[in-house]
Parts: C-alpha cells; sequence; structure tokens
C-alpha cells in the first residue's frame, strides 16, 4: 500500500490506513480502494491500494465530493454504489464513504471503484442474444460526471470546460449575466474550494480576477 510521507494523518484517518490493504485483498483485483484527507483537497489522497482510475498518492479529491461537501456541509450523505466513467470510456461502480470526527466534522472519505465494463459488455451480450426484438438495449448513460483527475489542475480544468461548453456562445460574446450565471454554478461544484481556480477562470471568462470575487460576493448575498 502507498502512503503519502512528510505527513501525519488524523488518528481516526490513521486507524482506517491499517485496514485498506485487508480491504483491497478481499475486494480482489477489479477493486481500487483510497483513503483521502480532506484537509489538504489539492493532494487529499493519503492511501491507496489497487489501480482502476490511475491515480497515486498525494492526487486531489474528485469535482464530485467537493460537490457533495459544498452542496451539504458536514451533513453530506454517504453515495453507494453509483455509476462513473473514466477518460478512456471504462464503466465503474463507486463508492465514497465519509469519515467524520468526535464532534461531527468531515475529516476524511473512504473511496471505492470498481471497474465493471467487462460485467457489462457480458450483459450487452446476453441482451442481443435473448432479445427477440430487431432493436439491441444500449447501456444505460453516465448519470454521474465524476472526474478522476491526477492532479487537482485537470480536475479544475475539467469542471470549467464542462460548464463552458453547455453555452453556445464564446466568453468574448458573453454578457455579464451570462458570466455572472456560469460562475454560480461553478460555486457550486465547490471549485472556487482550489487555489488558483479564481485566477482560472477569470481567463477562461476573459475578466479581471477582481471581477470573479466581485460575482463571487454577489452571488453569496443572493
Amino acid at each position: 500500500m502507498e502512503t503519502i510521507e512528510n505527513r501525519t494523518p488524523h488518528p481516526i484517518l490513521q486507524n482506517f490506513l491499517q485496514i485498506l490493504p485487508g480491504l483491497s485483498q478481499m475486494l480482489g483485483p477489479d477493486y481500487e480502494v483510497l483513503l483521502h484527507d480532506l484537509r489538504y483537497p489539492d493532494s487529499s489522497i493519503i492511501g491507496i491500494c489497487g489501480s482502476v482510475t490511475g491515480r497515486t498518492i498525494g492526487g486531489p479529491i474528485t469535482n464530485f465530493v467537493l460537490h457533495l461537501i459544498r452542496s451539504y456541509g458536514n451533513n453530506a450523505p454517504n453515495r453507494i454504489n453509483y455509476r462513473t466513467e473514466t477518460r478512456d470510456g471504462r464503466i465503474l461502480r463507486s463508492s465514497t464513504i465519509f469519515i467524520r470526527n468526535d464532534e461531527g466534522i468531515i475529516i476524511g472519505c473512504l473511496c471505492f471503484n470498481s471497474d465493471v465494463t467487462s460485467y457489462l459488455n457480458v450483459i450487452e451480450q446476453l441482451q442481443a442474444f435473448t432479445n427477440f426484438s430487431t432493436i439491441v438495449a444500449p447501456m444505460v448513460t453516465n448519470n454521474v460526471e465524476e472526474h478522476f483527475a491526477t492532479d487537482i489542475t485537470d480536475m479544475m480544468k475539467d469542471v470549467v470546460k464542462k460548464v463552458l461548453n453547455k453555452k453556445v456562445v464564446s466568453p468574448a460574446d458573453m454578457h455579464r449575466r451570462e458570466k455572472l450565471q456560469i460562475v454560480s454554478e461553478l460555486e457550486e461544484s465547490g471549485i472556487f474550494d482550489i487555489r488558483g481556480s479564481v485566477e482560472y477562470v477569470a481567463t477562461c471568462l476573459e475578466v479581471s480576477t477582481p471581477t470573479i470575487y466581485n460575482y463571487l460576493k454577489e452571488i453569496k448575498k443572493k
């Protein structure tokens, strides 16, 4: 099991670190088990067993977990067996379990990713083989977009790109209202908790950094 150096985990997280190898051995080679220290979202992965998403120790938290914490705070619910997808198109079954300290504050999370692509391919083949109609039912589309970036900058860029791609016009042709809406959507995702995100979004929207801060102030007032 890989672990992060020069950082002392919270005692509760230290206990979880000890069980990662056993969990990984029990679940098998198609599983990846990760432990995140959410005090450091830029480099939250402090323990990992298995390799499904290609991430390593010191990697960032995902945008999905950031969104849950931003939306629910310390009441963020665990998410069990939800569908995600890697950049190379593999389908995963994922779970996120939040870890809290004695005061109920979220300090970390235990995450599981299982590559179920081969099983879904078998199901699709069986459906095609046993289907009496001439139409083969497609696989269900992914409803949860979780970005398994290898570093925090990649994750930030993926989220911003996804939001910008929804717009028909380029940032240069957008009105202030449209740019404010984009910043509001990004703020809901929790992306502005990442260092350097304000400056990056300002560049993408072709405005100044103070303008983004003003947008955020306006959004919080509402």
